[in-house]
């Protein structure tokens, strides 16, 4: 059997020590399982997966079924069956974990069944239940979603259709609805517009303009911040000019952001991050305090780790940026003590790349070289990094013809690795050009250096541009 192609094993491999002990109490329950093939199944393939050893399925119908002949027929319908079982048990474990879909469950069969005291018990105790709802979900358009549920079960079991007389709960079914809705819906076409997505296809939705337009005129809806963030993430998109978008939705990220769902959270200190960097890429170096600002927040709400780890992309941006900023002391204090974030696999090789920038920027280029011959080139980004690198100390110590070499070894990097992107071979082409037009203007010369600098600022796709601007600088 295939770990990949086959679904029982797919299944079960992402099952850890503990979760197979559980599996086997609940294959080992009459209510779910009666067959004790099953159960001896199971067992079996679990301690092969645990072993490593062969999943060859004849092995495993002697091991199970032992002088029986095996029967291929048969032992895919062991196999369907024991299927649909663990995927009867995933669905336990995953009600067991959620108190809310319980509840809501709870209430379904209330519902059903019409047990007096148990009807008259949900109804008198509901405001406590709908409180411990609300402390129990994080800020998200699912939770308001699960309260719009809960108070529609409420009003059935009130039998409010039968009660005219009385006043029903119907306000507070359609407020939450409408929260949920006009979350849900700024969130999906937020996402659909974002870069990631919006390269590969374009989507069409109804009604956004109207929902932005109700909410400019209802501001109450922003009282609540799964709709206040999403919305304020609509007007960035739409007017990224205006600048007022951003400082409304960093107020509301750094001060009332705490009790968002975590994975909302992330999304949302991002859309500041990316805002700050396409601010920052257009020259407007004011967004270096606001990138770190933001970034500093992220990182003590642990917002912007994945499963725990920093990536070493993420790693490189904030180093960039704050040595940019001059906020030497910070980064060497976020190298020391974030490093360990990093995966495993990547963290020497993130690590020496960064505290070659860190010496770089010091003008350490003899340290910065060090740390630089400890990178291991082990994909295309390390690489052209150090190569840019090395570039830029090859220029700042007036080694031109270790830069001459190298301007040809870059090109025939480029040149060679089919794989990268063109639009990375230009921006490091373009770099080399340049830097090989710096070094051959006389410092002074300001109609060489104008003319340099005007195809600069025309082109801008140049790695390194920031350093490309300073140097022209320079020479002025």
């Amino acid at each position: 059997m295939n770990k990949k192609s086959n679904k029982l094993i797919s299944l079960m491999i992402t099952f850890d020590r503990d979760m197979v002990k559980r599996c086997n109490q609940f294959l080992s329950s009459p209510y779910f399982n009666r067959s004790q093939d099953l159960q001896h199944y199971f067992a079996e393939v679990s301690r092969r997966l645990s072993k490593g050893l062969s999943l060859d399925k004849e092995m495993i119908w002697k091991s199970v079924w032992k002088k029986k002949p095996f029967n291929d027929v048969r032992f895919r319908k062991f196999s369907s069956d024991l299927l649909k079982l663990l995927e009867k048990f995933v669905v336990q474990e995953e009600l067991e974990s959620n108190k809310i879909i319980q509840q809501d469950l709870w209430l379904a069969a209330v519902n059903r069944l019409q047990p007096t005291k148990q009807k008259e018990a949900v109804l008198r105790n509901w405001s406590g239940l709908i409180e411990t709802t609300e402390e129990v979900l994080a800020e998200s358009s699912r939770k308001y979603l699960s309260l719009f549920q809960f108070e529609r079960k409420r009003y059935e079991l009130s039998n409010f259709d039968n009660r005219t007389e009385e006043r029903s709960n119907l306000e507070t079914i359609m407020h939450n609805l409408d929260v949920f809705y006009i979350s849900e819906k700024l969130h999906v076409f937020n996402s659909a517009k974002s870069t990631y997505f919006a390269r590969y296809h374009q989507y069409e939705f109804a009604f956004i303009e109207s929902l932005v337009d109700n909410i400019r005129e209802n501001p109450v809806y922003l009282k609540y911040p799964t709709i206040s963030m999403h919305y304020y993430t609509y007007l960035i998109g739409k007017e990224p000019e205006n600048e007022s978008h951003y400082r409304a939705f960093k107020s509301l990220l750094l001060n009332q952001s705490s009790d968002l769902k975590e994975s909302d959270l992330q999304t949302h200190y991002y859309t500041a991050l990316n805002y700050s960097t396409i601010k920052i890429n257009s020259g407007n170096t004011d967004y270096l305090k606001e990138y770190i600002e933001v970034y500093k927040d992220g990182l003590v709400k642990e917002a912007l780790f994945e499963n725990g780890h920093i990536t070493a992309q993420q790693f490189k941006n904030i180093i960039s940026i704050a040595l940019r900023n001059g906020d030497f002391e910070w980064v060497k204090s976020y190298i020391d003590n974030y490093q360990d974030r990093i995966p495993e696999q990547h963290r020497e090789n993130a690590v020496n790349l960064n505290l070659a920038f860190y010496h770089f920027y010091k003008k350490d280029y003899d340290k910065a070289m060090d740390y630089l011959r400890g990178v291991e080139y082990e994909n295309i980004t390390y690489n052209l990094n150090a190569k840019s690198m090395l570039l830029a100390i090859y220029y700042e110590t007036d080694e031109f013809d270790a830069l001459d070499s190298l301007f040809d070894a870059i090109l025939a990097y480029l040149s060679r690795h089919k794989e990268i992107p063109a639009n990375y071979k230009k921006l490091f082409r373009n770099l080399v050009s340049v830097t090989r037009k710096m070094t051959r203007i006389i410092p002074g010369d300001k109609k060489a250096i104008e003319k340099l600098r005007k195809e600069v600022e025309e082109t801008k796709a140049i790695a390194s541009l920031n350093w490309v601007r300073e140097k022209l600088d320079e020479l002025a």
